[in-house]
């Protein structure tokens, strides 16, 4: 949970990891490796840009920073059932 946020929000995150563990996760149906930008679904999108990924899918968005060889870092937002906010990690394979 990112625990910055205010407590509602931290409820509403605590509510999504209850009920939906704690992964999220999209689909990337393409990408352009001059641009860094993705293609989540039909019209998301998101895009790497040095060492940042950012991205939009829906109500969601989060933007991820490399923290060290093979993992990211960062806040993320979704909505179901209200807003979120989480601090996500994944690891680049």
């Amino acid at each position: 949970l990112d625990t910055t946020q205010p407590e509602s929000v931290q409820q509403k995150a605590q509510a999504y990891m209850n009920a939906n563990g704690a992964k999220y996760e999209f689909p990337i149906k393409s990408g352009d490796k001059e641009t860094g930008i993705f293609t989540i679904k039909s019209s998301y999108t998101g895009q790497v840009n040095g060492t940042t990924m950012t991205f939009k899918h829906g109500h969601d968005s989060g933007q991820l920073e490399l923290v060290d060889e093979t993992t990211i870092k960062g806040p993320i937002t979704t909505y179901k059932g209200g807003y979120g906010g989480f601090i996500a990690t994944a690891k680049i394979r």
